[in-house]
């Protein structure tokens, strides 16, 4: 554990990445230890920033106060994921940055395609099982088709897309772009889609595919995001002071109004009983 001063934060807000450092192992087996080093250390409080692997840990911090009286104290939660998959929440920081990066690259592959006449693109998006950066990246960049996990898709599907395609062809723009989500279809692959693509609309138009991988994942924040951090950071921060002096007040509590998630839009006990059981 290092204790971090305002110096060693300055300038932050505009620099990309997890300086922190992100570890996506469960607490699980490890809640004694977790509990011993709350212990040792007088941590009166826990802010845990991430995306749906920290929203899990903390949900099991949270069910362990039955057993561990180190745990009862206040935990704030910020979600922060580009994948934008935290339950009950409407945004993530580090989406909107994602999702510039797409919609950017989309539109450099549009038009670089602009003096090539019959060509389709097929882009595969990060994102996890969470359509948000497929869907709202195809929105805003004029996407034919988009393919997500939350709605499923099948061969039939893809025939009609390329038969879309080729009608589209025969008017004045002559290109095509198609998104996918990285895990929308076990079976339908990007590979796959592009052959599909490729092997269909031989003599009509001809197929580029594109993973844009973790390029989604780096660069500078978007004037978005920064603002976003900063507020909800600190609303985080107003809410643990408010909470510790009441805790102080009463002592170890176990109440769930001793743990929030910022950005949520339904309740804690909500999450307890749909996504825990």
């Amino acid at each position: 554990i290092k204790e971090i001063k305002w110096g060693d934060v300055g300038g932050w807000t505009g620099q990309g990445g997890s300086l922190l450092g992100t570890k996506r192992t469960l607490p699980g087996k490890y809640l004694d230890k977790i509990a011993e080093q709350i212990k040792i250390h007088n941590i009166n409080a826990l802010l845990v920033i991430g995306g749906f692997e920290a929203f899990e840990s903390l949900l099991k911090l949270f069910e362990a106060r039955l057993h561990h009286e180190e745990f009862c104290i206040p935990m704030c939660m910020l979600p922060a994921t580009i994948s934008n998959n935290v339950p009950g929440t409407d945004l993530s920081l580090g989406a909107d940055t994602a999702l510039n990066a797409i919609v950017e690259t989309c539109d450099r592959i549009k038009q670089s395609a602009s003096g090539t006449k019959r060509r389709v693109f097929i882009i595969e998006t990060m994102g996890g099982y969470c359509g948000y950066l497929a869907t709202v990246g195809g929105l805003a960049s004029g996407a034919d088709t988009v393919y997500i996990y939350e709605e499923p898709f099948d061969i039939r599907d893809l025939q009609a897309n390329v038969e879309h395609l080729t009608q589209k062809m025969k008017t004045s723009i002559q290109r095509g772009l198609v998104l996918r989500n990285e895990n929308s279809n076990e079976n339908y692959t990007t590979d796959f889609i592009y052959q599909l693509y490729t092997e269909e609309g031989k003599g009509v138009f001809d197929c580029r595919k594109n993973i844009l991988g973790h390029m989604q994942q780096g660069g500078a924040p978007s004037p978005f995001d920064r603002n976003f951090g900063t507020k909800v950071a600190a609303k985080a921060v107003q809410w643990i002071s408010r909470t510790l002096k009441d805790s102080y007040k009463g002592g170890k509590t176990k109440h769930d109004e001793t743990f929030i998630i910022s950005g949520l839009c339904v309740s804690v006990s909500y999450l307890k009983g749909h996504l825990l059981c």
